[in-house]
């Protein structure tokens, strides 16, 4: 109307007068298909019938949810492996070195972002996933792969390990969770390290920026890869002064 333009449809005369109105009934049709589909999923949900996806180590069957033998036993070994101390990065090697079956697309063999899920997931030993919709929360019931006492145990450890990230470094980093490899998109990590000259360890430690995808050995072309912590606080610096 603002621009004067005439409406030509191919199967059904254009009525300005009757748009509003076919507006109207449109949307109270499409309201009423989304209290359905809502009314639907929350009794889905408050019977403790699964979701759309089961976590890894579980099948679909039917509504519920049964153990996938093969998967729920990799899953207890990281929870152990975990709970044993081994860190992360090596729980990744192991899997791939065992070629453990995963599920992903993304042709990168266990990111440690599936491993960390896995982990964090504590439907695994309390036998419920929470689901919320809606601002309501349903448990569905889920069997439980881990028992207590390996959960405990990692807990334990990742409790010990929650701490601001300045407590564990030797050096003050400027860009600490404020810089990102322009090519993979991720935060770059700290890390300082003695260097090796001759065969042997300097005094001096050496401290950097890393990207960690470059540390896993799958980064993206043009990677960061790594860089000196005094160069890039350096140009942190530069900017903030211009």
């Amino acid at each position: 109307e603002d621009n004067h333009l005439d409406i030509e449809l191919v199967k059904e005369n254009f009525d300005r007068k009757m748009a509003p109105i076919k507006a109207s009934i449109a949307r109270m049709e499409l309201e009423a298909k989304e209290e359905r589909t809502k009314m639907g999923m929350f009794g889905r949900l408050e019977a403790g019938k699964v979701w759309a996806q089961v976590p890894y180590g579980y099948s679909k069957n039917g509504e519920s949810a049964l153990e996938e033998r093969e998967e729920a036993e990799w899953v207890r070994k990281i929870w152990e492996w975990y709970a044993d101390g081994i860190g992360t990065r090596d729980i990744r090697r192991m899997l791939i070195s065992a070629n453990a079956p995963q599920r992903t697309a993304s042709g990168v063999p266990w990111r440690l972002s599936v491993i960390y899920r896995i982990l964090n997931n504590d439907s695994y030993f309390t036998g419920k996933q929470l689901i919320t919709w809606d601002d309501r929360t349903f448990e569905i019931p889920l069997p439980v792969l881990v028992d207590g006492e390996t959960a405990k145990r990692a807990r334990g450890r990742k409790e010990k390990n929650i701490a601001h990230p300045a407590h564990h470094l030797k050096n003050n980093y400027l860009g600490l969770g404020l810089v990102y490899c322009v090519a993979c998109g991720i935060k770059m990590l700290p890390k300082t390290y003695k260097k090796r000259s001759d065969g042997r360890l300097r005094k001096t430690p050496v401290s950097c920026y890393r990207c960690p995808n470059n540390n896993l050995g799958y980064h993206q072309e043009g990677c960061v890869k790594i860089i000196g912590r005094k160069k890039l606080d350096d140009e942190i610096w530069r900017k903030v002064w211009e």
